[in-house]
């Protein structure tokens, strides 16, 4: 499966959107948690901690929220399994 990520960030804050781009129109949003073992990583960030939270995009609601490290610059943070895809919001904790 081919996947794509759109993000917006700064040093210290992210948005973003990670999909299913190869079969996006054809797979159901509210199906089956297909998309599983996507690692996500971002550069340019100050180090600290943070508190990432990913969001269903058909039900507008938090699914996940994992507090991790930024080191060397780049958050690392593995994505919950999801359907067709899923956003994230990302903010510094300290």
């Amino acid at each position: 499966v081919e996947l794509s990520a759109q993000c917006l960030n700064s040093k210290t804050r992210g948005f973003g959107w990670i999909y299913r781009r190869s079969d996006y129109a054809s797979v159901d949003p509210a199906g089956k948690a297909i998309t599983s073992n996507v690692v996500m990583k971002i550069d340019g960030m100050t180090n600290g901690v943070y508190q990432v939270q990913f969001w269903d995009t058909l039900e507008g609601k938090p699914v996940a929220e994992i507090d991790t490290p930024v080191k060397d610059g780049t958050i690392t943070v593995d994505a919950p399994a999801f359907a067709r895809d899923i956003a994230f919001k990302i903010k510094r904790r300290d």
